[in-house]
């Protein structure tokens, strides 16, 4: 049994000095070389949202699920409540927030 513990701890250590050299192997490829337009910004700050907006969500669910579960231990009922209008009040906000610009643009047409 150490007999074959010693020869996976090897092949492990093997395996974990092999991965950064077999990375390190690719080619990089060249970066396009061009300047920041208006739509480039855009597009950036509009990933940057979606990623935000990701994390809020997820913020929220785990809010809920942590609400829940002080829900069903049934110990502290009212932070439960209180936390469970937080996270719908946070997902409210949040979804507000990414419909608004969507919204206003439809109005106004895409300036």
């Amino acid at each position: 049994m150490k007999n074959f513990t010693k020869k996976l701890m090897a092949v492990g250590a093997m395996a974990m000095i092999m991965v950064p050299l077999i990375g390190l192997a690719q080619t990089p490829t060249p970066l396009p070389d061009r300047n920041l337009s208006y739509g480039d910004v855009i597009r950036i700050i509009d990933n940057l949202a979606n990623i935000l907006f990701g994390l809020m969500v997820a913020v929220s669910v785990f809010y809920i699920l942590w609400a829940a579960w002080m829900y069903i231990q049934g110990k502290e009922i009212d932070e439960a409540k209180d936390k469970l209008l937080y996270a719908a009040i946070g997902l409210a906000v949040g979804l507000l927030a990414k419909l608004l610009p969507k919204v206003v643009f439809a109005l106004l047409g895409n300036i």
